[in-house]
């Protein structure tokens, strides 16, 4: 069956057989099978997410639990009136939001699921996430199990929308127990960040300059993920001596940018900002090139 096709049939089923346009995945494979559609539950999802993320204005829209819509569909409102999922307790809510510290729990990610960064606003951004499905039929769904598990702590996790969707899209790649990993390993670093003792506090040092023409720096949270066991409480120190000369090639601007450095560095001691037993220094430059040089002259 063509791309077109499998849009078209989709749509078609949505229309005659969800209610309100609305369907689970595990359905809407069952109809489509029925129309010529044969290759396995995991492939449709994933064709058909693949649609929506290029069409410009797709005709199909996908939902977190494995739900599929025909576009304009107001799936807030229809999940209110009818999925009938038991609802998640308020402390299991608060647990979840705790436990994650209110981060995205995929390995990588750590998205603040607080904040909108485009935006600079704050909110309720986050998804809770089913390892086992609510409902057989779902991602990681379960004849008995998911009816058991669908509003427990143990098997649920907070996502940003872009992880909540991945997973239960490309669900041979996350089977439950890999999925599960990912909960117990994300609260464990939380666990830890918060239980560290205060002689495991560091102070941050960026020196930022030129190398092959350009302006280069280490972004703080790429630091932040090099730090551990030890951390950070906001006390950072910033060097720029991208402005000491024009030319990193030349001798004069490693000693303007070592002159500027020094500069700095006595200026944050005076105001103790770099008073402490441990400083962590992150820098890019072309040190080794200027030790080559004097070498070779």
């Amino acid at each position: 069956m063509k791309s077109e096709d499998m849009v078209r049939a989709a749509v078609t089923s949505l229309n005659q057989h969800g209610e309100e346009g609305v369907l689970r995945i595990g359905v809407l494979f069952g109809l489509m099978q029925e129309q010529g559609y044969l290759p396995t539950q995991t492939t449709l999802r994933q064709n058909l997410a693949k649609y929506v993320d290029e069409a410009t204005e797709p005709l199909l829209d996908y939902h977190p639990g494995g739900y599929w819509s025909v576009e304009g569909t107001d799936f807030g409102k229809w999940s209110a009136k009818r999925r009938g999922r038991p609802s998640i307790s308020d402390s299991v809510r608060y647990r979840l939001w705790s436990r994650s510290a209110g981060h995205c729990q995929f390995p990588g990610c750590n998205e603040d699921l607080t904040r909108d960064d485009l935006t600079a606003s704050f909110g309720v951004f986050g998804q809770i996430a089913h390892i086992v499905a609510a409902s057989e039929d779902g991602p990681r769904g379960d004849a008995v199990r998911s009816t058991l598990l669908a509003t427990e702590y143990e098997n649920l996790l907070m996502l940003c929308y872009r992880h909540h969707r991945q997973v239960d899209t490309y669900v041979e790649a996350y089977p439950e127990s890999t999925f599960r990993d990912f909960k117990v390993q994300h609260e464990g670093r939380v666990v830890h960040a918060v239980t560290m003792s205060p002689e495991q506090e560091t102070r941050l040092l960026f020196i930022r300059g030129i190398v092959g023409g350009k302006e280069v720096h280490i972004e703080r949270f790429e630091a932040e993920r090099a730090l551990p066991p030890r951390y950070n409480q906001n006390a950072v120190l910033d060097v720029d001596v991208s402005s000491a000369v024009p030319d990193e090639e030349a001798n004069l601007y490693w000693d303007s940018a070592a002159e500027m450095l020094k500069r700095r560095l006595s200026a944050a001691l005076g105001v103790g900002i770099l008073n402490h037993p441990y400083l962590s220094f992150f820098a890019i430059g072309r040190w080794i090139d200027k030790y080559r040089r004097k070498n070779q002259t």
